[in-house]
C-alpha cells in the first residue's frame, strides 16, 4: 500500500454484509468506495454505491470503464497500478463535490425509466430483425452494445 495513506486513520474492514438494509447504510457511510477488481464484468458493486452518492475508486479495466467518469464520480487507477489507486482514493477524499454527481450517473444512465426503455428498444429491435430474417447474432451484438451505452 502507498505510504501516503498512512496518515489516513480512519479506514475500517466491516466483513461481509449481505441484506440491502446494511450494505445501503455502509454504501452512505462511507467517504469512499474502492472497488481494486483486477477483472470486474459489470461492476454491481460500483453501481450500488454510486447510488449512494459515494465515489468509487477502481482501476481503469474492465467494467467500471463504463461506469466511472474519471474524476467526475469517482476515480480511474491505472491498471494494477496501486499507487494510482492509493492517490484515487486520496483524490476521492478531498472531492466530496463530487457525491451529488455519483447519484446522477445511476439516474441517468441505470435507473429503472432507463433500462426499461433500453429492454423496449432491444424488443423492438428483435422484432424488426425477425421480420427481415436477419441473423440472431447481429441483434445479440446490437442489443449488448445498447444495453451498456445510450438509448
Amino acid at each position: 500500500m502507498d505510504t501516503r495513506l498512512k496518515g489516513v486513520t480512519n479506514i475500517k474492514f466491516l466483513g461481509e454484509f449481505r441484506d440491502e438494509y446494511s450494505l445501503s447504510a455502509l454504501y452512505n457511510a462511507a467517504d469512499v468506495y474502492v472497488n481494486p477488481s483486477l477483472q470486474e464484468s459489470f461492476g454491481q458493486t460500483i453501481i450500488e454505491s454510486l447510488s449512494c452518492g459515494t465515489p468509487v475508486v477502481a482501476f481503469n479495466y474492465s467494467g467500471p470503464v463504463d461506469i466511472i467518469n474519471h474524476k467526475q464520480n469517482g476515480y480511474l487507477a491505472k491498471y494494477k497500478d496501486y499507487e494510482d489507486l492509493s492517490s484515487g482514493i486520496l483524490w476521492c477524499l478531498g472531492n466530496g463535490r463530487i457525491n451529488k454527481e455519483c447519484r446522477n450517473t445511476v439516474i441517468r444512465q441505470y435507473s429503472y425509466p432507463v433500462i426499461s426503455e433500453k429492454y423496449i428498444y432491444n424488443f423492438n429491435m428483435l422484432q424488426i430483425l425477425k421480420n427481415t430474417h436477419s441473423c440472431f447474432i447481429l441483434w445479440v451484438f446490437i442489443s449488448m452494445a445498447h444495453l451498456y451505452h445510450t438509448v
